[in-house]
């Protein structure tokens, strides 16, 4: 049953990245056939227009001849003596001569006329299509491999945590001192929300650690989120805001190229001018994880043998390494890389109530009652963010899309596991 569950979620997964894979192309596809339907329009009034002119000229021509040969004749029937009438001849020639000029300069003459139209329009044209090239870029991933990183990510998190839970179950009678379980309690409250504390140090584990798995899940789930929710990983507390501040002033005053490409370049060069910096914030977050970790599975009273952050660290420092350098470079990559759409890693606030526009409860797939609040995230969610103008100078307002929700448990969980544990 647990098996066919896993073939089936996995299935529903590649059927997410497909439908959104299928979204975006019906976006560009939108987009370039409302700008070949504008093209079009364009060229359909350019030609009306030539075939108007065209016409016309064509009139001209055959009246020319005739009105020539009227006034040949008109001038050859008057007598020289009367000046009136010379004049009026003279006056008639020079008319006939310039314009004779001009029906054998017409076509340089519609040149001159059309260019200047057409010449700014192409100009005008051409001169946005390479500002937008240059601002948006071809993104470097999509929204779909956005998901699917974020999908094995999620995996890996939840390898880690159930392995690591499985430790709870040896050795348990080597408990670790109850001071030692109390400062572990209200570190982990401290961090991961007094709800999950709670029944983490009230429950016995030595059966069914899935709540510890839980919350080791939490654990990387909210360390990691760090990549994200940080202008640049690694920097000092106070430069991070700045940078924050800015980039926040710009995307609500610029579009949307503009201000990625801002993001971009400045964390690009974050990184020229410290190349070391996200190697030493892997090291550091890795080091928080397990201390982490390691408060859990001490509020959880699990044996001091496997508990300890050396212990979990022996066992799993390449693993986690491994989770918080992906996040690293999705931080990256979605920082960096795409131009087109700001991405949003989400979790979910401990002590929210459920809402199904945001959020999934885990284990409501096992029949539990959706209700009470959330004691902690077992999964990232992703939901990208674009700023839009309706024209020029007008108020910046944000299309927001939920590509893939985040995963928690709730109070109703004590139910389904029962009041003993």
């Amino acid at each position: 049953m647990a098996y066919e569950l896993d073939l089936a979620k996995d299935e529903v997964g590649r059927l997410r990245v497909q439908v959104v894979t299928l979204e975006e192309r019906c976006g560009r596809l939108e987009k370039t056939l409302q700008e070949m339907r504008e093209m079009v329009r364009a060229r359909d009034k350019e030609l009306d227009r030539l075939k108007k002119e065209r016409d016309r000229l064509l009139i001209d021509r055959t009246q020319s001849p005739a009105i020539a040969h009227n006034l040949k004749h008109g001038r050859a029937g008057k007598t020289h003596n009367d000046k009136q009438g010379s004049k009026h001849s003279i006056d008639e020639d020079r008319a006939s001569l310039r314009y004779s000029r001009q029906i054998q300069d017409v076509h340089g003459l519609d040149l001159l006329s059309m260019s200047p139209t057409s010449l700014a329009f192409e100009e005008q044209r051409a001169r946005l299509q390479s500002a937008e090239t240059f601002m948006t870029k071809t993104d470097a991933w999509s929204g779909a491999q956005v998901i699917q990183a974020v999908q094995d990510l999620n995996s890996e998190v939840l390898q880690y945590a159930a392995s690591a839970a499985e430790l709870c179950l040896a050795d348990y009678s080597a408990k670790p001192p109850p001071a030692k379980c109390r400062e572990a309690t209200i570190a982990t409250a401290s961090r991961l929300g007094e709800g999950l504390a709670r029944v983490l140090s009230t429950r016995n584990h030595s059966q069914d650690p899935i709540l510890v798995q839980f919350a080791l899940q939490a654990a990387v789930i909210v360390c990691t989120a760090r990549c994200f929710s940080s202008f640049c990983v690694g920097l000092p507390l106070k430069p991070d805001a700045f940078f924050a501040q800015i980039y926040l002033q710009i995307r609500s005053c610029e579009p949307q190229p503009v201000s990625s490409r801002w993001r971009a370049l400045t964390h690009r060069y974050i990184h020229v001018l410290h190349p070391r910096l996200e190697e030493q914030a892997v090291e550091e977050l890795v080091d928080v994880i397990f201390q982490l970790c390691a408060d859990i599975m001490t509020a959880g009273k699990c044996s001091v043998s496997v508990s300890s952050k050396e212990a979990l660290k022996n066992r799993f420092a390449p693993q986690i390494r491994r989770i918080v350098q992906a996040a690293c470079k999705l931080a990256r990559v979605t920082k960096e890389e795409i131009m087109s759409t700001n991405f949003e890693f989400l979790t979910v606030d401990p002590g929210r109530p459920y809402d199904a526009e945001d959020m999934i409860d885990s284990f409501a797939e096992y029949g539990a009652p959706t209700r009470g609040r959330v004691l902690c995230t077992t999964e990232l969610g992703v939901r990208c963010t674009t700023v839009r103008r309706a024209n020029e100078g007008g108020k910046a307002v944000e299309a927001r899309k939920m590509l893939l929700k985040p995963r928690a448990i709730f109070d109703s969980v004590i139910q389904v596991l029962g009041t003993e544990g």
